[in-house]
């Protein structure tokens, strides 16, 4: 799976935050167009490697960078207090990814997925500013992206029929 999310061409830069469906099976993958992003030297983030934890976060700032804006540090915060049992749920992370400053203004949609338990969704976030055009671009992005993961989930798990 890491080599094919790692190396298939994309129409933009991106993290992939992925799992595996066994204990410590994650990593964080920094894209650009072409590959991973090695600038950092943590392109591909396993579970286990340093700095070691029970989860991985990404909060598209690359993940080998100083805090910048209070966010990763927040949800930092937000997972440890919530501890591991109650994060192995969709509820306890939603919370997590749903409370400011975790949650930005300019965040566009926040999705979720489990190969484990065949789950998969997307929330695409509105803002108070946001006109209905923007919403409607957001919606399109939204759509566009979902459809380029899925045909790379397609390509990495032909078995799976998805």
């Amino acid at each position: 799976m890491l080599p094919v999310l790692s190396s298939t061409a994309m129409d933009d830069a991106v993290y992939l935050t992925v799992a595996g469906l066994g204990n410590r099976e994650g990593a964080v993958i920094t894209r650009n167009r072409n590959g991973t992003d090695e600038s950092g030297h943590r392109g591909v983030w396993k579970m286990g490697t340093p700095p070691a934890s029970w989860y991985r976060l990404e909060t598209n700032f690359d993940n080998w960078k100083p805090l910048t804006d209070g966010r990763r540090q927040a949800a930092h915060k937000h997972m440890n207090a919530l501890g591991q049992q109650k994060a192995a749920n969709f509820d306890g992370l939603l919370a997590v990814l749903g409370t400011p400053p975790v949650l930005a203004d300019d965040t566009t949609y926040t999705a979720f997925m489990s190969a484990a338990l065949g789950v998969y969704g997307a929330i695409v976030r509105s803002h108070p500013k946001a006109n209905a055009a923007q919403l409607a671009a957001l919606e399109a992005r939204v759509e566009q992206k979902g459809a380029h993961v899925l045909h790379m989930m397609r390509a990495a798990f032909p078995t799976l029929g998805l």
